[in-house]
């Protein structure tokens, strides 16, 4: 959606105010979060974070009503065959699906599913012969339910001969065995000397043997159109080779019980039968039953609606669920009937957020491809349309847009489910309805926000703001938090890109609190050397700073008031961009590198080097000995060339030092080394020394540059200073992926010995009195982390923890203490860092910087165990650790 210019918008609507903060189902044992999404009439996803003692769960739930008018569930393939697998999203994306998880076991060698599987009322694959097995089946506008199936099937000829066949499309052959395949298979497969007749209705159309690897010869074989093949070994396959072209001939089938059925998927165990869990769950140890992992399930609820469920596992986002707790689950969501289907690295969940299929649910960081999928597909006569969106206007600075939380979105980290992670204005900030909103309905606001006479919104304060309305009988719900103008900035990253240099900077406001640079409407002004550039993105085009020379510093400013100035030093600049070069490094951050040499002893000393504007990194060496001696520089990180680059260009000042080899290391595609060859160098300053790269293009990165020497009468001591590294680009795309990054200062969170400015606690009085040092009109919430955990030392206080740092209308302090953490912390250190779960430090961060919108004057985090009284400040909360 495109952001439109401002304009009135006339809204008769009465106006209340109500804050509806994120819910939490407060259980004794668990804290739970969630989201709902209307996919289609009669469709719902629920998405659903739970932090309990155990450990942080996320699962998503897809709900469907099968009687609904336009809806239909069951299995799908991406491609017509049913041998070749597809993740979760390519089915998805295929078939025009609402939403999917993935299927039934199913054999990796084939690709083939285990069981019973019915399409459009269809059987796919007949049932398996394992007790264990089940199958959901859905009638067509039906209520589902699970059952277990036999089937039964023989080839009669006319004269009354007839043939047992034991299955339909099933991955294997038995030794004295017939098994039918449909027409479905992309990749025939036969057992050594196997009979194979092919039948186009009841008419037989060809008929053959396999030779002794498996293979079918028989001259036109291959190409017969068909819609069965007959695949019999050992005693059975007789009977096959007895067929005669062109004979008419009749099969049998027969399913028990003959239940109704338009769709059917199959899995194993079943975990509930009539509202009662399955016993024996645990013993199922092939599918690690007894065992936390990743789980997709599905259901039928007492209302009949189908539950199809996908479980996150083996992560520190979702610890997973065993079979009993899987079972207990569905019982919590209503389930009558559930059955468990194929988990672990099978778990997928992915939905259409009306912008495109979403990966919601994995458990191993890819989508693995699995036989099939079940999903639901929507053809009514009306889809639910997508929500508007409100596009906020800084003082200063463009639009942006803020979508409504009933948006689909991917999921972020675990603790981002608890705690929402909410998009931030600033006062002064205007808020309008996208111009292609349909008349809102009962509009509701809260918080620092006035509607105005033109129907826009205007921010008049701080804290959290809430506006929601009905629009085409669905409700569309806005929070933002809004914080004061921008007083600073800092520079967390720049990435030089071919597009230009992009930068990643945070905004604050007095207090402390972050907000996004969007929001903060802020212009930055790249200063060179020669020039300047300005952006109001985190972007500087190419084309912008190529001029400017050598970058010294971005200037912040709101409006023509100067907030910030960040020092930032990047050389080559113009000949990154011109004639088509790209930076790779600018060689400027010794600390970036390091040095080793062959032998040992050739390597003197490495450091940085500094002059007037330049920045580089200098070495000294010592070859005054024989053989081969080299002194390689190495990047720490990965330093990416970019692709159709066909040479590299180094500056080198070698006025110390003459007369060696410079030369470079680079990987390639297939991580092989490659030799670079710089030449030999030369005295007279500052020179530009080229190397080829191999003919061919690909993609390369350095992995190192180094000067050596093999000739014994060549021999001596100096310094090298090295500066610049680019590569020459041909044809390279203007859309080419970060190739360089810097981390600026302020990226690191660090305690450090506190300063003289005055703190909402003194830590000396903490030190002195333990909690008798908070004053008594402040809000103090104590947490105990026996074992680098809060939350697993009792889940009341965290809740606790979280209603006072979301819940709007506070004033005063905010104290939290964090007690029990072992170990010591000295300067450097990371607050919070004795705390295990990454996901719980993010947590407690955020939730104290969420505090500062809900009114308090100042929030401190302390804990306890330092060498010597330590302070930090992370997003307007201060942290402070005394001993």
């Amino acid at each position: 959606m495109s952001v439109h210019p401002r304009h009135p918008i006339k809204l008769c609507l009465a106006v209340c105010f109500a804050l509806l903060l994120p819910s939490f189902c407060a259980a004794a044992s668990r804290i739970e979060a969630s989201r709902a999404f209307l996919l289609a009439p009669g469709v719902e996803l629920r998405t659903v974070t739970e932090l309990s003692r155990d450990g942080w769960l996320r699962y998503a739930v897809i709900s469907v009503d099968t009687a609904s008018a336009g809806v239909s569930a069951g299995p799908f393939n991406a491609e017509q065959w049913i041998d070749e697998p597809a993740s979760v999203m390519d089915t998805v994306r295929r078939n025009g699906l609402l939403a999917a998880v993935n299927g039934d076991f199913f054999d990796y060698s084939t690709g083939m599913p285990l069981s019973m599987v019915v399409v459009d009322g269809t059987m796919v694959r007949s049932p398996r012969k394992d007790q264990d097995f089940a199958t959901l089946c859905i009638p067509a506008g039906g209520e589902g339910y699970i059952g277990r199936f036999t089937w039964s099937s023989r080839l009669v000829r006319q004269d009354g001969s007839s043939l047992v066949i034991s299955a339909l499309n099933e991955f294997s052959v038995g030794s004295s065995d017939a098994v039918l395949y449909s027409n479905m298979r992309s990749s025939r497969r036969y057992p050594p000397n196997a009979a194979v007749a092919l039948f186009s209705g009841n008419e037989v159309v060809a008929v053959a043997q396999a030779d002794a690897f498996g293979s079918v010869a028989a001259p036109g074989y291959s190409d017969t159109v068909f819609d069965l093949e007959l695949v019999a070994t050992g005693a059975k396959s007789a009977f096959v080779t007895g067929l005669l072209k062109g004979e008419t001939v009749r099969f049998e089938f027969d399913l028990f019980p003959p239940y109704p059925m338009d769709s059917a998927f199959s899995g194993k165990p079943v975990l509930l039968e009539t509202g009662i869990k399955a016993k024996g769950l645990k013993s199922f140890t092939s599918i690690s039953g007894n065992q936390r992992a990743p789980r997709t399930m599905a259901g039928v609820t007492w209302a009949g609606k189908l539950l199809l469920v996908a479980v996150e596992g083996r992560s520190e986002d979702s610890i997973g669920m065993t079979l009993d707790e899987a079972a207990d689950l569905m019982i919590r969501l209503g389930a009558r009937d559930a059955l468990n289907l194929d988990g672990g690295g099978s778990t997928q969940l992915a939905a259409d957020g009306g912008k495109g299929p979403i990966r919601l649910i994995g458990s191993d960081g890819a989508d693995r491809k699995v036989s099939y999928s079940i999903g639901v597909r929507y053809e009514g006569p009306s889809a639910v349309g997508s929500l508007p969106s409100i596009v906020a206007y800084p003082p200063y600075g463009n639009g942006f847009e803020i979508p409504p939380l009933e948006e689909l979105t991917s999921p972020g980290k675990a603790y981002g489910g608890i705690i929402e992670d909410l998009p931030t204005i600033i006062t002064g900030t205007s808020l309008y309805l996208s111009e292609d909103t349909p008349d809102p309905q009962g509009l509701s606001v809260s918080g620092p926000v006035s509607v105005q006479s033109d129907g826009s919104f205007a921010v008049e304060g701080t804290g959290p703001v809430e506006i929601s309305f009905a629009v085409g009988g669905r409700k569309a719900t806005y929070r933002m938090l809004a914080a004061s103008k921008p007083a600073s900035v800092s520079v967390k990253a720049m990435v030089l890109t071919a597009d230009g240099l992009s930068f990643t900077a945070v905004p604050h406001d007095a207090a402390g609190r972050p907000v996004n640079m969007p929001a903060a409407g802020l212009r930055a002004v790249a200063e060179g050397d020669l020039g300047s550039a300005e952006t109001t993105t985190g972007l500087f085009p190419a084309d912008a700073i190529e001029g400017i020379g050598n970058l010294k510093g971005i200037s912040f400013y709101f409006g023509g008031e100067l907030v910030s100035y960040e020092e930032a030093r990047i050389t080559g600049l113009d000949r990154a961009y011109g004639d088509g070069m790209a930076l790779v490094s600018g060689m400027d951050d010794a600390s970036a590198w390091v040095a080793a040499s062959a032998p040992e002893g050739a390597l003197v000393c490495m450091s940085g080097f500094s002059s007037g504007d330049r920045d580089a990194i200098e070495f000294s060496y010592d070859f005054g000995g024989t053989g081969i001696r080299a002194v390689y520089i190495k990047p720490k990180d990965r330093l990416v060339i970019p692709e159709g680059s066909t040479e590299l260009r180094i500056m080198v000042n070698a006025d110390l030092a003459s007369g060696h080899w410079l030369r470079a290391n680079v990987r390639d595609e297939r991580n092989e080394r490659q030799f670079l060859d710089f030449g030999r160098l030369a005295g007279q300053g500052w020179n530009e020394y080229r190397a080829a790269l191999p003919a061919g293009g690909g993609s390369f990165s350095l992995e190192q540059v180094y000067l050596v020497e093999f000739r014994d009468d060549i021999r001596s001591d100096g310094t090298v200073i090295l500066d610049s590294l680019t590569a020459v680009i041909g044809g390279a795309s203007p859309d080419a992926s970060a190739f360089w990054e810097a981390s600026a200062a302020g990226g690191s969170q660090a305690y450090v010995p506190c300063a003289e400015t005055p703190l909402p606690l003194d830590p000396s009085l903490v030190s002195q009195f333990g909690l008798l040092a908070v004053p008594g009109d402040a809000l103090l919430i104590t947490l105990g982390a026996t074992g680098g955990s809060v939350y697993k030392n009792g889940i009341q206080q965290m809740q606790r923890l979280i209603e006072a740092c979301t819940s709007q209308g506070r004033y005063g302090s905010l104290v939290i203490s964090i007690g029990g953490l072992d170990g010591t912390l000295d300067r450097g250190a990371e607050p919070l860092a004795r705390i295990k779960d990454a996901n719980e430090r993010a947590m407690l961060k955020a939730l104290a910087a969420r505090a500062l919108f809900m009114g308090y004057k100042d929030v401190t985090v302390m804990e306890y165990g330092a060498v010597e009284a330590l302070c930090f400040r992370i997003d307007g909360a201060f942290y402070i650790s005394v001993p």
